[in-house]
């Protein structure tokens, strides 16, 4: 019984370690591990590279939908609490039928939608958008050069407009409305000052 108790202590302690880790690289990239590092969001976005006639680029509910990661990341950190995970998943029981189901539907979001688990549903995203808040790897529109025609706006997929918040909370920092900017007027690099 003390050994159960002393794995649920370890368990947590892991758990905030890992917690605390994300955190601090979120603090210094911002969203950077998101939009260039990330194995699942690259899956994602080569799957929303499959030409299907019914794109969804956005939808009423998309500002709504947005915030759902949030309530799942504390959703989760409440769980972890309550009920420590105390081993792993085994393979027969996570891949059934339903799991096949649940697979397919969410590759055909994929294809609909730009990266739809990391818009609506990552926790890792939600605690990564401490360094978009405070960042130091930072976008920075130039309004002298700033024409805001939109088409930063129109190349962004997470479907922000960089001109008006460059740094924006849900911004993924792939660097689309820079490369999309005709004027030039978006840079970005890491500043450690305001």
């Amino acid at each position: 019984m003390l050994w159960r108790k002393r794995g649920r202590v370890v368990n947590i302690g892991v758990r905030v370690l890992e917690l605390g880790f994300l955190i601090l690289l979120g603090g210094v990239s911002g969203k950077c591990f998101c939009g260039k590092v990330c194995p699942f969001g690259l899956f994602q976005g080569l799957l929303y590279k499959i030409p299907f006639p019914l794109k969804a680029n956005t939808f009423k509910a998309h500002k709504y939908l947005r915030y759902l990661k949030y309530a799942l990341l504390a959703l989760m950190v409440l769980l972890l609490f309550i009920f420590p995970m105390e081993e792993p998943a085994r393979a027969s029981q996570v891949l059934d039928k339903k799991m096949v189901l649940v697979l397919a539907a969410f590759i055909l979001l994929c294809i609909m939608i730009y990266r739809p688990f990391c818009k609506y549903l990552c926790p890792g995203e939600a605690i990564l958008t401490v360094g978009n808040l405070i960042p130091f790897y930072r976008y920075k529109v130039d309004e002298q050069k700033c024409s805001r025609c939109g088409m930063c706006a129109k190349a962004c997929k997470m479907n922000l407009q960089p001109y008006e918040t460059s740094n924006h909370m849900d911004c993924n920092h792939c660097g689309a409305c820079k490369k999309a900017c005709r004027t030039k007027a978006i840079s970005s690099g890491f500043s450690f000052s305001g």
